[in-house]
């Protein structure tokens, strides 16, 4: 690599916007119908903007060649991560590289990128890097697999046009209430949410704590009925305890359109199959008709129970996006747990 024709600078408050400029213009070059109002382009215009929101923080810089900025990595320790966990964990957030430059030299600037993040990562003691990377961006999957992160998992993002959401199909199980969280939920939506999931990159990961990261799960079921959710729909029988739950956040970008993300999503081992998720999913979209166009949701791709939901209540698939681990350390973090118990 030629120091002198490839430069990394810090993203700072002098230079943010020639780099929101970049990554901007990044988006549009990449989809010939571009639109800031599709769907796609929502999704791509939130992500842009959260990264480069703050940036006394993490590691972020853009990439010259010849003066021009041609490309751009933005990652950061992920604070709720590392403590949850008790050991480092850092996430790639983007890297973007300009299709202006040649395949060779492509090549060298992403291998350069990550492995000065990578570099920056270990001097923060991190000792995890997760990143996403968009399935039609093959260049920088061969990146990563170059630099030696492993297949996590395979996240699929879903949209539905919220006025198109289709009736149920079946008649609702009338036994079944679909109600807005209560105070004393909180309990029970914990204990769903530690048994739910299990397709998610951290328990595909068995670096990972297989506890821990059941309850990662729980404290986010938590922290949605206490705030970070706008809205938390519940499904209970009559004078029962809840079989499942459905979380909800409503953004929106500066003037642009509202927009929904479902974020968790979980029904009980032991009911499921009895149509409560269908009502749950069914109930969101109908409160939100109202206050949204759009509706975004993501699951594994081999999480076909929800697929096959969010498909029949209107959901279109809208990306694939690869998630990528690299471990720092020779020890995983469940050998460290193993050695911090044996010397107590």
């Amino acid at each position: 690599m030629d120091n002198q024709v490839f430069q990394l600078h810090d993203i700072t408050s002098k230079n943010v916007n020639d780099a929101r400029r970049f990554l901007n213009q990044h988006i549009q070059a990449t989809d010939d119908s571009y639109n800031i109002n599709s769907p796609i382009n929502i999704l791509q215009k939130k992500e842009a903007n959260q990264m480069l929101a703050d940036t006394s923080d993490g590691f972020r810089k853009i990439l010259a060649y010849n003066g021009e900025i041609s490309g751009a990595i933005i990652a950061q320790k992920s604070t709720w991560d590392s403590e949850h966990f008790g050991f480092g964990v850092g996430k790639i957030r983007s890297m973007t590289i300009s299709e202006s430059l040649s395949t060779p030299k492509a090549q060298k600037a992403r291998d350069h990128l990550i492995c000065d993040c990578i570099d920056w990562m270990k001097r923060k003691e991190i000792k995890c890097v997760i990143t996403r990377v968009d399935l039609e961006n093959p260049d920088a999957i061969n990146a990563y697999e170059r630099n030696r992160f492993h297949l996590a998992d395979v996240l699929v993002t879903f949209w539905a046009k919220n006025s198109l959401h289709q009736p149920l199909v079946s008649p609702p199980n009338e036994a079944i209430t679909v109600r807005p969280y209560r105070v004393g939920d909180e309990k029970e939506l914990m204990k769903i949410a530690s048994s739910a999931f299990s397709h998610d990159h951290f328990h595909r990961d068995s670096h990972f704590p297989r506890a821990k990261s059941d309850e990662l799960f729980a404290k986010w079921a938590y922290n949605s009925c206490h705030g970070l959710a706008d809205l938390v729909l519940v499904a209970a029988g009559k004078e029962t305890k809840p079989y499942g739950f459905i979380t909800c956040k409503i953004e929106q970008l500066q003037n642009d359109p509202k927009y929904c993300i479902i974020d968790l999503f979980a029904v009980s081992p032991s009911h499921q199959g009895k149509q409560i998720g269908t009502r749950l999913a069914k109930t969101a979209l109908e409160w939100f008709s109202e206050r949204v166009d759009s509706v975004f949701v993501g699951t594994q791709a081999d999480n076909i129970a929800s697929i096959r939901t969010y498909e029949k209540v209107g959901f279109n698939m809208l990306r694939t996006e690869l998630t990528y681990h690299k471990w720092l350390d020779e020890q995983s973090a469940v050998s460290q747990e193993t050695k911090r118990r044996k010397t107590k």
